[in-house]
């Protein structure tokens, strides 16, 4: 194995477990990339997660073993007592050198599971805000106590923005030297991604139509229903502007709001300017149907699918919230609004409707300041030399 940083010489593979919940779009991409990047590195990936999941699926198409183990996204007293329990045996034979952990669920159950296997050197990278406005006060403390006293015994917190180290030290009083940042990063896409004839035929767009889309899971932190609120008064905005402009909308992805989403779009009399074509597996191409990306979350750790978007040349209308203001740059790269702001969305949006120089000027930005911030290699250096710091390498 090859140490970071290093010109020659090599030592053992060692050997690492990831472990995480069920998982689709941002937390997913980000685990698969970083796996088949460590690999490269020399080091011995395994991954453990749901069996008969995409995420297995890719993790297996990279050569890498999936340790099944059926942890789910909410509490589940029952369950998380038999992952524990699973968790315990798999790290206890499997000799691993470093067990890394993704998300709340997989930190909670896994870490505990490591104290009680005596498996001393682990890893928790926090993607997401567990506790945001929404969230029911006493859930707020139980998470935050219970991170607070998991992070004296995790040798390294990484977080994908400064927004989530910030909230660690200030709401889980979290020491700062025991976080990192590591941005999320991506593979920047060759021209053969993109299809915006065939994408648009597809979903039945008509030619000269300005898309305006985002890729989410449907799910509360994610604010879609300020999105589809937006979308009348957009409409309305537009039919005042000196020239006509046909729009349309593609809310693609899936989650548990979906029939929610739905109704309200029927409610506020849009459905024939929104598609929801559903869960995507094949985002690049997804995006090179949109002209603008929109990200109206009102909890975001940083958001893979954003950077994606901007990596694809798209001007983006996000909101203030979490690491977007890291992602998005007000007046460069996009507009940033007031999360769960319906009206100032809709403003955003119009502006980037109505003038195409900005538009192609922002987009142009974009691109280059995703490839060069939010860069793969980075992500993956940057993570195994967290493992060579622990491993004292």
């Amino acid at each position: 194995m090859k140490r970071t940083g290093d010109t020659g010489g090599y030592m053992a593979p060692k050997k690492i477990l990831h472990v995480i919940r069920p998982a689709e779009g941002g937390m997913k991409d980000h685990l698969v990339t970083l796996s088949g990047g460590l690999r490269e590195k020399g080091y011995q990936v395994e991954v453990a997660c749901p069996p008969n999941s995409v995420l297995a699926s890719e993790i297996e198409k990279l050569g890498l073993a999936v340790r099944p183990i059926n942890l789910v996204g909410p509490l589940s007293p029952g369950n998380d007592w038999v992952c524990l329990n699973q968790l315990q045996a798999m790290m206890r034979s499997g000799r691993y050198d470093i067990v890394h952990f993704h998300g709340s669920k997989a930190g909670l159950v896994g870490r505990t599971a490591a104290v009680l296997a005596r498996c001393k050197k682990t890893v928790q990278t926090v993607h997401n805000f567990v506790v945001y406005e929404e969230v029911p006060a006493a859930r707020k403390i139980l998470y935050r106590s219970g991170e607070n006293l998991l992070s004296r015994v995790t040798s390294k917190i990484i977080t994908v923005s400064e927004a989530l180290k910030e909230d660690l030290v200030k709401h889980y009083k979290i020491k700062p030297e025991k976080i990192k940042v590591i941005y999320n990063g991506i593979e920047p896409p060759g021209p053969e991604s993109f299809d915006k004839t065939g994408c648009r035929a597809r979903f039945g767009i008509q030619p000269g139509t300005v898309v305006i889309g985002t890729i989410a899971r449907m799910a509360p932190q994610k604010g879609l229903n300020y999105l589809i609120e937006a979308v009348p008064l957009i409409e309305a905005a537009l039919m005042q502007s000196e020239e006509p402009v046909d729009i349309s909308f593609i809310i693609a992805g899936d989650g548990p709001l979906r029939p929610g989403l739905e109704e309200l779009a029927g409610k506020l009399g849009v459905t024939d300017k929104v598609l929801f074509p559903g869960f995507i597996d094949n985002i690049w191409e997804t995006l090179s149907c949109f002209d603008i990306f929109v990200t109206p979350s009102i909890a975001e750790g940083l958001s893979i699918t954003t950077i994606q978007a901007m990596a694809a040349g798209l001007p983006v209308a996000a909101s203030r919230a979490g690491g977007l203001p890291e992602v998005v740059k007000e007046g460069v790269t996009g507009f940033l609004v007031r999360p769960r702001g319906s009206v100032e969305l809709a403003q955003a949006v119009v502006r980037l409707v109505t003038d195409r120089e900005t538009r192609q000027q922002f987009g142009s930005n974009g691109r280059s300041f995703a490839v060069e911030r939010f860069s793969n290699i980075q992500m993956i250096n940057e993570t195994a030399g967290i493992y060579e710091q622990i491993l004292g390498l």
